[in-house]
């Protein structure tokens, strides 16, 4: 089934009476979303402006990447912001061509550009970055560590 509404210009949505599918005439799963216009770039936006959420997959220079973003979206070469004026948040998680990937958060600034400062790290390999965009112990952390009441080892 073809769903066309016209007050959505060329849009079309797929029906093939399991799957659901915008920007693809054979979704491959319940719902999936794709840029007809890119191979390489699916941005997917709740909410408008600030704040927004936007789910991205996009491959660029043979490395995939999948993000979740406040505030933040990829356009295929960079990162932007929805709005300047607020900060913002993105999860990414990166895959290279060994098909290995680490999970990473940044934080951005109001008015400055993302992704930002990379806060947290956790490697293919399990190892845990504070600080850090390279840990090489199970946890690192580049910084001060504040402790209260106590830190009980054993």
């Amino acid at each position: 089934m073809c769903i066309r509404d016209s007050t959505q210009g060329n849009s079309v949505i797929y029906d093939n009476g399991t799957n659901v599918g915008i920007g693809t005439t054979a979704p491959q799963t319940t719902l999936q979303i794709l840029n007809p216009g890119s191979s390489t770039i699916g941005t997917t936006q709740i909410g408008t402006g600030y704040p927004s959420l936007d789910l991205v997959g996009v491959q660029i220079s043979g490395v995939g990447y999948a993000d979740i973003s406040a505030n933040a979206y990829h356009n295929g070469s960079s990162w932007a912001k929805r709005n300047s004026s607020y900060e913002s948040w993105i999860v990414n998680q990166s895959v290279n061509t060994s098909n290995t990937g680490d999970w990473a958060i940044y934080h951005t600034n109001a008015g400055a550009t993302p992704p930002g400062n990379r806060l947290f790290t956790i490697t293919s390999s399990g190892n845990v970055g504070i600080g850090t965009s390279a840990p090489t112990q199970r946890l690192q952390v580049n910084g001060v560590i504040g402790l209260i009441p106590m830190l009980t080892v054993g």
